[in-house]
């Protein structure tokens, strides 16, 4: 169970035996789930499921355990509560259960997969490629619900049309402003309550826009990279800003909180 679509009401996603594939019932949160969405799999009796975010574009993920054709399918999701498949691992003789965990440190969730007839687990670590061009600093303000982890959703590269900047931790349901400027201020400066880490007094660009969050406190806001070769090499720096409702806590002073400031290296 993990929530697949950011309404913050739990989901489920099973996999099926005889029909190879998923299913997804995304939940109302009154116990009942909307109609199934079946995602189709070219492996065979999936008799196990683990679900994380395996390529750190903070949507979850799915890996299946397919006993009938010995391997394990990685299945990325878009937040929308679909999914694709993007990548078929090979495993031992009927793998009967996988788990996610990370088992080097590195941070990110790595496979183990449990093979009954061949007698043997099979331990896969993650190496999906980090995100281009995008490099985090400082740590903003938390809001009620920690600190708001600010990131993109793809590499920066020109013409990317569906580029777009992603907030966990923000305030349910609401409406924040989005910074992109061309300097920063690493330390960051403190105002009306709040640290800010784009150079509002240094730089020579300012983008500010409006973008809303999920129920579940996570944004996106779209950020088109227009097609310009000229552009490549230049670096943004963007952050989020965020207005918490009077009393829901009591970290600071005037109900605003920031999310962490995101270098941004356009790529060709």
């Amino acid at each position: 169970m993990a929530d697949v679509n950011h309404d913050a009401n739990l989901d489920v996603v099973t996999g099926n035996y005889v029909s190879p594939g998923i299913s997804v019932l995304t939940g109302n949160g009154d116990g009942t789930f909307d109609p199934v969405q079946v995602v189709a799999l070219t492996g065979a009796e999936l008799v196990s499921i683990a679900a994380a975010d395996f390529n750190g574009d903070a949507e979850v993920d799915v890996a299946t355990a397919n006993g009938g054709s010995n391997n394990v399918h990685v299945l990325l999701g878009d937040g929308l509560a679909a999914f694709s498949t993007s990548l078929t691992l090979a495993a031992g003789t009927s793998p009967r259960v996988v788990v996610a965990g990370d088992l080097n440190g590195d941070g990110q969730p790595d496979l183990v997969a449990a093979n009954v007839l061949s007698d043997d687990v099979y331990a896969y670590l993650n190496t999906m490629p980090a995100i281009q061009g995008v490099t985090p600093y400082g740590t903003g303000t938390p809001g009620c619900t920690g600190l708001e982890q600010l990131s993109t959703s793809s590499t920066p590269a020109i013409g990317n049309a569906s580029f777009a900047l992603r907030c966990t931790n923000a305030p349910p349901s609401s409406i924040g402003l989005w910074l992109v400027a061309d300097a920063a201020d690493v330390a960051g400066f403190e105002f009306f309550g709040m640290t800010l880490h784009v150079g509002l007094a240094t730089s020579t660009f300012l983008l500010s826009f409006n973008a809303a969050s999920a129920p579940d406190g996570f944004a996106v806001a779209p950020l088109p990279i227009p097609n310009v070769p000229a552009f490549v090499g230049a670096k943004l720096y963007s952050q989020a800003i965020w207005v918490w409702a009077i009393n829901v806590c009591f970290n600071f002073p005037v109900g605003l909180s920031s999310s962490n400031g995101l270098e941004i290296t356009l790529q060709s």
